[in-house]
């Protein structure tokens, strides 16, 4: 598993743990957290994740 696959599992793991519920325009809530963001070094990796199907072809246009 990628360093950005880490990284996503552990986000999921906070969302649903310290995660705030916030109402929208569809009637589903969603969990977040806020002003939260990723940092990626495309040096060391390109940031696609691998823990779920991914159509490289759309990935990349």
């Amino acid at each position: 598993m990628s360093k950005f696959d880490k990284d996503y599992v552990e986000l999921l793991k906070e969302i649903l743990s310290k995660g705030v519920e916030v109402e929208n325009r569809t009637g589903i809530n969603t969990f977040k957290i806020p002003s939260y963001n990723f940092e990626f070094d495309l040096q060391n990796e390109f940031p696609i994740l691998q823990t779920k199907q991914t159509f490289y072809k759309n990935a990349i246009i």
